[in-house]
């Protein structure tokens, strides 16, 4: 058929769920993928998880100890991880703590439905690899917007009616310097969501994002076609909650 007709029938049955049957394996698409989603899904969830965890404090910290020794340090382990390739650090991360300290496993994936506390000590590596260095990112963007605030008179006005350092930098600092750091932790998410397939590789990782590196070894078309649709899908989702959170964190988005 001509490629436009063949197109429009991949297309109609993607609409309904059918991906077609991979090449090498002749199974669904869709059963491939679900049946690879959980690790890659519980992999980007803890990344971010550490991500949030260490950005935004580290960020904040950062901005209210601006241009102090603290701040330096710190925006030079931010650096020093956005410049840290993932495998890199997955691969020393898994010497110290598997090799030397036997604290983790080397690779694999234990599921859910086997152990909760497998499933967590599967991934913790792996998710700590990609979070600090999406979580650099976030620091970075964190203490550039929590400056522009503290500059701002509202602040000070706070400040001088008595309310402790705590509550200007939290309830008038931090909830007015979430928008741009909201945007940037929205991009971290499709990120790690479709960032995972050097991860999922170095740790041995039975994730969509491994069946993904085979496929495309084995030119396996149709599971590659399938495998990014969900990505895409994911991205457009992803996006939706970060809009939605807009007007949750600031009312005046719902007047524009």
């Amino acid at each position: 058929r001509p490629i436009y007709e063949q197109y429009i029938v991949w297309l109609w049955n993607a609409v309904r769920g059918d991906l077609g049957h991979g090449i090498f394996t002749n199974e669904p698409v869709t059963t491939m993928i679900v049946q690879r989603v959980e690790p890659t899904l519980l992999l980007a969830g803890t990344a971010l998880v550490f991500t949030l965890l260490f950005g935004i404090p580290f960020g904040m910290l950062a901005a209210i100890k601006r241009n102090s020794l603290l701040d330096q340090s710190l925006m030079v382990v931010a650096l020093l991880g956005v410049s840290m390739p993932n495998f890199w650090l997955g691969l020393n991360l898994i010497l110290l703590f598997s090799v030397y300290l036997g604290w983790f496993p080397t690779g694999g994936y234990t599921p859910l439905g086997e152990s909760v506390v497998g499933a967590f000590r599967s991934v913790f590596l792996p998710a700590l690899a990609l979070g600090l260095s999406q979580a650099a990112l976030v620091a970075r963007m964190t203490r550039a917007s929590m400056l522009e605030v503290l500059r701002q008179d509202y602040v000070r006005t706070a400040r001088a009616k008595g309310l402790t350092n705590q509550l200007v930098y939290i309830r008038h600092g931090l909830k007015n310097a979430l928008l741009p750091v909201i945007t940037v932790i929205g991009v971290v998410a499709t990120v790690l969501v479709g960032g995972t397939v050097v991860t999922e590789t170095v740790f041995t990782m039975p994730g969509a994002g491994r069946l993904v590196v085979n496929s495309v070894l084995r030119r396996d078309y149709p599971v590659v076609q399938g495998a990014i649709l969900m990505v895409a899908v994911a991205y457009v989702i992803i996006n939706l909650i970060v809009d939605l959170i807009y007007v949750y964190i600031d009312p005046r988005v719902r007047l524009t």
